[in-house]
């Protein structure tokens, strides 16, 4: 399964992630401000984890940013996180619980965390990129 949902709140965007990795699945919760662009994953932050976990007792698997789980944990992860997002009351919560975080300096910007995800080195060669859209006969993946 691999899945990236997405919402948006009044101050901040959260995505669900889900993902294969070997035989397992990788499950996260990414938010970043609106404002400043800042991002953290922040699966394990208590009052997070509270609401995924529907209150049950956090193993220790889970007091991690991103979480390896059984296929089936993912799904079910997944579909109750995007049920949370999707209530407001409960967005603004989630909201105040990132407000909290933030303020504990945790966060970095945008282009650290890019840097960070995908091991980024600033000493490799610049490469020339060219940003195509696709035909309409091509086929696109959705995932």
């Amino acid at each position: 399964m691999h899945n990236i949902y997405s919402f948006e709140g009044e101050r901040y965007f959260f995505d669900v992630i889900a993902q294969p990795k070997g035989g397992k699945q990788t499950f996260e919760i990414r938010a970043t401000c609106v404002d400043s662009g800042a991002s953290a994953i922040v699966t394990n932050l208590p009052y997070v984890m509270e609401q995924i976990l529907d209150g049950a007792k956090a193993e220790d698997r889970f007091k991690q940013p991103t979480w390896i789980v059984t296929p089936a944990e993912a799904k079910e992860f997944s579909t109750h996180s995007v049920s949370l997002f999707s209530q407001q009351d409960k967005l603004e919560l989630m909201e105040d619980a990132m407000n909290d975080d933030r303020a504990g300096g945790k966060w970095v910007n945008e282009e650290d965390f890019m840097e960070e995800e995908f091991d980024l080195d600033d000493d490799d060669e610049e490469e020339e990129w060219e940003d195509l859209e696709p035909e309409d006969n091509e086929q696109l993946d959705h995932y």
